[in-house]
């Protein structure tokens, strides 16, 4: 019953904010760079309106690449600086908002709320099917195989690591883990602006890949504060 409810309301935050993104899908997007081979032309099949894999897994992978970032923000707002503080909770505010969407469409799909593997097939799979090569992605893709997790994901450990800290040394470690946590991100948002088959959620890949680039060069400026 519990799931039940909770599932319920996650499709309800979903759909309050489902119409608002497809309305803004095709607008362009500031600080988003889309690789010219990624541009839809004639020849390429239109991006559908219904989930495939990529569209699925991609929602099941960055809900888990959420939930961390949330799990951090959340010790920032009780551990890190006021400008720390400030900054997380930005973070926290954004991520949950699209962690409702991503489990909401979910939800809507009928798909698993998480994914039974970690080492990301959807990505793999839709990589080597498109035949165009990209060293990003292809670093990504082998380092999520040799790690068998999601590269950018902080460990145990070094969550572990993080709860121990207060003040400056909180935040020098938060800035180091939430800056690698942005750059996997960034580079999952763009392969699912690129390859997803659901128009809605290249859109939403679009948008989210752009203010993670904008949060991640703000924690660059704010870890060169931290350490003057």
């Amino acid at each position: 019953m519990a799931a039940t409810r909770t599932a319920f309301w996650v499709g309800c935050l979903a759909a309050g904010v489902l119409g608002a993104l497809l309305a803004r899908c095709d607008l362009p997007t500031q600080g988003w760079m889309v690789p010219a081979q990624a541009a839809t032309s004639r020849d390429e099949p239109v991006p559908a309106r219904t989930p495939g894999p990529v569209s699925i897994g991609f929602a099941q992978d960055m809900s888990l690449h959420h939930e961390q970032a949330l799990v951090m923000a959340r010790l920032a707002l009780q551990r890190g600086t006021p400008a720390i503080r400030l900054f997380a909770q930005g973070i926290h505010d954004a991520q949950l908002k699209e962690l409702g969407l991503l489990q909401g469409w979910l939800v809507l799909w009928d798909a698993p709320a998480a994914s039974d593997t970690a080492t990301m097939d959807w990505m793999k799979d839709a990589y080597w099917r498109a035949g165009r090569r990209n060293e990003d992605f292809e670093a990504f893709i082998a380092a999520c195989t040799g790690s068998g997790s999601m590269p950018g994901l902080a460990t145990a450990q070094q969550l572990e690591q993080l709860a121990g800290q207060r003040d400056a040394a909180f935040d020098r470690l938060f800035l180091q883990l939430m800056s690698r946590h942005h750059r996997g991100a960034i580079v999952m948002a763009q392969f699912a602006y690129e390859h997803a088959e659901h128009e809605a959620v290249r859109g939403f890949a679009a948008s989210m890949g752009a203010e993670q680039r904008q949060e991640w060069m703000r924690m660059a400026g704010l870890a060169r504060a931290a350490s003057e």
